[in-house]
């Protein structure tokens, strides 16, 4: 199912957001989920981080990307 551009990015937030602690979010599995492309997803990633200000982080250690902190925008 195609999403707009704001509900996409609103559930990569939720999704990295309700994250289990050894869940692994990648790019790829958010792409498979949302039908669309990594590139699609590192933009929206880029969004959260440069225009939202969310402190979304990739962990290489874990090969997952995390937020640092909790977001202080919930409702994202």
């Amino acid at each position: 199912m195609r999403h707009s551009c704001i509900a996409r990015v609103w559930l990569v937030a939720r999704t990295l957001r309700e994250r289990k602690r050894d869940e692994r979010i990648t790019a790829t599995t958010l792409a498979r989920d949302l039908e669309v492309t990594t590139k699609t997803i590192h933009r929206d990633l880029d969004f959260l981080r440069d225009r939202l200000r969310h402190d979304v982080v990739y962990l290489p250690s874990q090969r997952t990307f995390t937020y640092q902190t909790t977001p202080l925008l919930t409702y994202l």
